[in-house]
């Protein structure tokens, strides 16, 4: 590794540094799952990474759970940059991408504070075999970081970019903001091109409509970077489509006779054969 690239790495008890894997544990169980469930720990300062350099180039085959810092997952599609923020508690998969997908894009780690990360290799799962609420735990992880990520897939399809930034800054007050008599304060100095990439939106966009929310007393920058969130994101949810064209379900059109027919049987590649159509 170069010295851009340089990983510390230690042993640790994975439950001294996340104890809530441990909350569904009886109590005379979780301190003996305390003391065997071990992790290697690496720490890896700010920069542009690569999947595997998150693990301080170790093998990782389960990924790493994040215990401290910030990253930016920055996939990339014909230029346009779609970002994902990532910190304490979520799980990264940290194997490069393999095969050939009929849609190619481009993935870049971020490091935009420093990250404290587990390892999740085979001595970790070897040391959590009979605690099967660790990985139980770890599931759940997983399932919250998918709802996150629908709700954020959903606010970047609000039709203004002031709404969808108003609403970006809320959900991510819920891990990263504090609440202060002034109000809540979110701690993340994120730039307009950041802000841009999480949203769906380009720089110039993003700052008139920044300019717009700070005039309408929404939110302000803060002098340290941060932001402070002044009014609420109060719209309401509208509910599931009631309609089957609103849910996007095409209609059947073949007849009665026909509905009740099995589904011919899918390819197994939607890849051309060698020699196929000659």
């Amino acid at each position: 590794m170069t010295a851009a690239t340089t990983a510390s790495e230690r042993t640790i008890r994975l439950l001294d540094y996340d104890p809530e894997l441990g909350a569904t544990l009886r109590p005379e169980r979780r301190e003996e799952a305390r003391r065997s469930a071990q992790a290697t720990l690496v720490e890896i300062g700010r920069g542009v990474r690569t999947a595997r350099e998150l693990s301080g180039n170790r093998e990782a085959a389960y990924g790493v759970l994040l215990l401290d810092g910030l990253v930016n997952r920055a996939v990339v599609l014909d230029g346009v940059v779609s970002a994902q923020l990532l910190g304490r508690g979520d799980l990264v998969h940290v194997r490069d991408q393999r095969g050939e997908p009929l849609v190619e894009t481009a993935t870049r780690w971020i490091v935009l504070e420093p990250i404290a990360a587990a390892l999740l290799d085979e001595r970790f799962l070897l040391s959590v075999r009979r605690w099967p609420e660790v990985v139980a735990a770890l599931f759940e992880r997983l399932a919250a970081q998918d709802e996150r990520r629908e709700i954020h897939r959903a606010l970047s399809q609000l039709p203004r970019v002031e709404d969808r930034i108003h609403a970006l800054l809320w959900m991510l007050a819920e891990r990263w903001g504090h609440v202060t008599p002034q109000g809540v304060t979110l701690h993340l100095r994120l730039t307009h091109e950041l802000i841009g990439q999480l949203v769906g939106a380009k720089r110039p966009t993003v700052s008139l409509a920044l300019k717009e929310l700070e005039e309408r007393g929404t939110v302000h920058r803060r002098p340290d970077g941060g932001w402070s969130l002044d009014q609420a994101w109060t719209t309401p949810p509208t509910g599931a489509p009631e309609t089957a064209e609103g849910a996007g379900i095409v209609p059947d059109e073949r007849p009665a006779s026909a509905r009740g027919a099995p589904l011919p049987t899918a390819p197994t590649s939607v890849r051309t054969a060698p020699g196929a159509g000659t």
